[in-house]
């Protein structure tokens, strides 16, 4: 049985010291690229869950919060990505009301998360 666990608070919508890191990793000119990209296509895939949570496409849902989880980490996302594993469990488990119920919060998360990557890369670009 799906229960619903709230992302918890303390954790950033936008982790700047995973950013730091892998900005060390990969160099700054990367780095920024894969945020200014990642922007778009975080942009995309919110449109797309709203999309599929009015049509009911549960199964869909499912795909695409899995697809979340690993993007929005990847992104330091940290908040999005635990709300999008708790959509993909629960469209998984096949608990639609549940499920909608988190597309709801998720909307919220990810317009934070946008406006979070944006000042982001505001900052990086003096901007």
């Amino acid at each position: 049985m799906f229960e619903w666990r709230t992302p918890e608070p303390e954790k950033p919508v936008l982790d700047t010291g995973y950013l730091a890191r892998l900005g060390g990793h990969l160099g700054a000119v990367v780095l920024d690229e894969l945020m200014a990209d990642g922007l778009i296509e975080l942009t995309d895939r919110l449109t797309r869950l709203d999309e599929l949570a009015a049509a009911g496409n549960i199964d869909a849902i499912a795909r695409l919060g899995h697809d979340l989880v690993g993007m929005a980490g990847h992104l330091g996302l940290t908040r999005l990505s635990a709300a999008a594993a708790e959509l993909n469990r629960a469209a998984r488990d096949g608990a639609a009301d549940q499920a909608v119920a988190i597309v709801a919060e998720i909307r919220g998360l990810g317009a934070d998360s946008v406006d979070a990557m944006r000042q982001y890369l505001d900052g990086i670009s003096g901007g």
